[in-house]
């Protein structure tokens, strides 16, 4: 998993939900939220940019930063 950018949409709480991430030099559009978690450690995100890849974006809130991982391609139809 690598440490990236994670752009959020924050109404009435932090990180409600994510429009945008960094992946290496791309910036990419979140899509689709697939499915989203909470954890003792922070939130979690399955999700489909543009173009149909997926990702999973975990939220360390001690550590205040986010990974990014790519899983696969668009399974959502």
């Amino acid at each position: 998993m690598a440490t990236g950018t994670v752009r959020c949409y924050s109404g009435s709480r932090f990180g409600e939900r994510p429009t945008r991430i960094r992946f290496g030099d791309q910036e990419l559009a979140v899509a689709h939220v697939v499915r989203q978690w909470r954890t003792p450690a922070g939130l979690g995100f399955d999700v489909i940019v543009t173009g149909g890849r997926r990702f999973r974006l975990v939220h360390d809130q001690a550590g205040d930063c986010w990974s990014v991982e790519e899983i696969g391609a668009n399974a959502h139809r």
